[in-house]
């Protein structure tokens, strides 16, 4: 179901989108899936 965006629902969820954003970029750095390199496997 999804949230109206006038709600205070949807104002915590974007509030927390961008430090969302920056753990899932460091997890992508720590783990190195930002590489989609086919060859030298």
């Amino acid at each position: 179901m999804p949230i109206a965006r006038s709600s205070y629902q949807w104002e915590r969820a974007f509030a927390r989108s961008p430090a969302m954003e920056r753990v899932n970029g460091r997890l992508h750095w720590v783990f190195g899936f930002e590489e989609h390199r086919m060859r030298d496997l």
